[in-house]
């Protein structure tokens, strides 16, 4: 490939906006909802939520955030395109990644402290 080509396959595949990562423990709820309801319709970014939740509360987030959002919210989902102005909910125990310019995401490793290590690698 040539590196014209090379330069247009990369531009095509990266995303032409921000991704703002918002994360916030089990507490922060409140504080979230009042940001998101101040954010604009359309504030040119893509933005992903990653918060603790617990048992009870594990796939609600979307729904919940969906209601009070004015923009469109969903749960990141395996090599959807990552678009502005959206919403985007983290699944429970995800590692999530950006790859050319889509989401990934994948199950969380269970941590070696939980299983009775030192949880250093």
């Amino acid at each position: 490939m040539e590196e014209q080509e090379l330069a247009q396959a990369r531009q095509e595949a990266a995303p032409d906006h921000l991704v703002v990562g918002i994360g916030a423990s089990a507490g922060g709820f409140e504080a979230l909802r009042e940001f998101l309801q101040a954010l604009p319709p359309k504030p040119g970014v893509a933005l992903v939520l990653i918060q603790h939740v617990g048992e009870s509360e594990r796939g609600l987030l979307a729904e919940v955030f969906d209601a009070r959002a004015k923009l469109p919210v969903s749960e990141i989902q395996e090599d959807v395109r990552i678009e502005k102005d959206r919403l985007y909910i983290a699944p429970p125990d995800a590692i999530v990644r950006i790859r050319a310019g889509r989401w990934g995401c994948g199950a969380r490793p269970a941590c070696a402290a939980a299983a009775g290590g030192s949880g250093q690698p």
